[in-house]
């Protein structure tokens, strides 16, 4: 087939009804655009990739990808035919299945050729003999990405909250790092119980990721991982909720899910290359899911600047 006549055939879909309905397009041609937050290089100019369908983290395609090298950021659109459903697993060992499409045609836009916009977009057809296509006009080419939100380990340990930001009779300490594939930095806070006749603990802690990419990967692998306990678990009311207004969710941790007044909640957030978890735990009937959510939007205005 020609780039034409592959055009011609593909269908635009949303990811929604494409996941839905994997079985009813499989085989089919459909055109998506997504930002790679993960490549695997698989030799030549052959690459499998993860992509954020319209930049949504929670929107994953598995795409097996020839042609131009493909960066981390990068702009990937795609023409291709869909393979079904393809699974993985996370780094803590879930099991993550999402959309897979072998790319027929690939258009990408380089974050690091905005400068040249005009060739900054490639397209590679897989057929021998195809032609690229010529670029667009200066006019129709979108101006460059933002700059990718990065801080320091040290910057990550100031942001997290101080005594000031809990209640009354709360104490809180600063734990230090952890040094692994990320840094990680943790504060413990409590109340006073003898005060307060019951006992609330918070634990804060922070991960910087070497991009602003991987950190979005990582939360969204963590959305994945809470909503497959919580399908498991099959629970009646049991459920994963996205926080307004905050690149925040919240989730009952707790292994004893279906008894009321032990909850563990749990908040993870992202920002920038820092992913945020939040865990609330406490005597029975004292963990709040309200006060979880609050203490957690409170870190991420600290890690804004709000």
């Amino acid at each position: 087939m020609t780039p034409e006549e592959i055009k011609a055939e593909a269908v635009d879909i949303e990811y929604d009804p494409l996941y839905r309905n994997i079985e009813t397009h499989t085989g089919k041609i459909v055109h998506l655009s997504g930002k790679a937050v993960q490549i695997i290089i698989k030799g030549g100019n052959r690459y499998d990739l993860r992509l954020a369908v319209d930049g949504d983290y929670d929107q994953m395609i598995y795409v097996t990808y020839r042609g131009d090298r493909v960066l981390e950021n990068d702009t990937v659109e795609v023409w291709g035919r869909v393979k079904g459903l393809h699974s993985y697993k996370s780094v803590l060992g879930a099991r993550i299945t999402i959309p897979a499409i072998n790319s027929l045609i690939g258009v990408v836009n380089h974050t690091d050729d905005a400068s040249s916009p005009e060739q900054a977009e490639t397209e590679i057809a897989r057929t021998q003999g195809q032609t690229a296509a010529p670029a667009k006009a200066a006019s129709e080419v979108k101006p460059p990405p933002t700059a990718p939100i990065i801080f320091s380990g040290e910057q990550a340990s100031a942001f997290l909250l101080k005594p000031d930001d809990f209640p009354k009779n709360w104490t809180a300490k600063k734990n230090g790092m952890i040094a692994g594939a990320s840094t990680y930095w943790r504060l413990d806070a409590q109340n006073d119980y003898l005060t307060d006749y019951d006992a609330k603990m918070i634990k804060i802690t922070l991960a910087t990721h070497e991009t602003e990419a991987g950190a979005q990967t990582a939360f969204s692998d963590k959305k994945a991982e809470a909503q497959a306990t919580i399908d498991d678990r099959g629970i009646s009311g049991d459920k994963l909720e996205d926080v307004k207004n905050y690149p925040l969710f919240v989730w009952n941790a707790s292994s004893q899910a279906n008894i009321a007044g032990v909850e563990k909640w749990t908040v993870i957030g992202v920002y920038g290359n820092i992913t945020v978890k939040v865990y609330h735990e406490g005597s029975v009937g004292a963990p709040k899911k309200g006060f979880a959510v609050d203490i957690a939007k409170k870190q991420i205005d600290s890690i804004k600047g709000d």
